[in-house]
């Protein structure tokens, strides 16, 4: 007997949809595990709100961050959020 693969699920937020969110550091250098540079996610991603977006759990690890975001129909692109936290992590480095 043969196991079956798992479906994905349909989409339940088609309006305003959950994305999970991947973002790496440059050539994967250790540069996010310091809280210089916590204090400034948790303060962008607080900030967000008034943009629209709204951040959920997430996980901010030495080299990448995973995060949930949710984006109203009147935010910015996601693309353009994550440019965005980028350019505000750095500045913290």
């Amino acid at each position: 007997m043969q196991n079956q693969r798992l479906k994905r699920l349909p989409r339940f937020f088609t309006e305003e949809p959950v994305f999970f969110v991947t973002a790496c550091t440059h050539q994967r250098k250790r540069l996010l595990d310091n809280e210089r540079v916590h204090e400034v996610f948790k303060g962008f991603s607080q900030e967000a709100a008034s943009h629209g977006v709204f951040v959920g759990n997430y996980v901010l690890m030495p080299d990448h961050v995973h995060l949930f975001a949710a984006f109203s129909s009147n935010a910015m692109a996601i693309s353009d959020w994550v440019k965005s936290l980028k350019n505000s992590l750095s500045k913290a480095l």
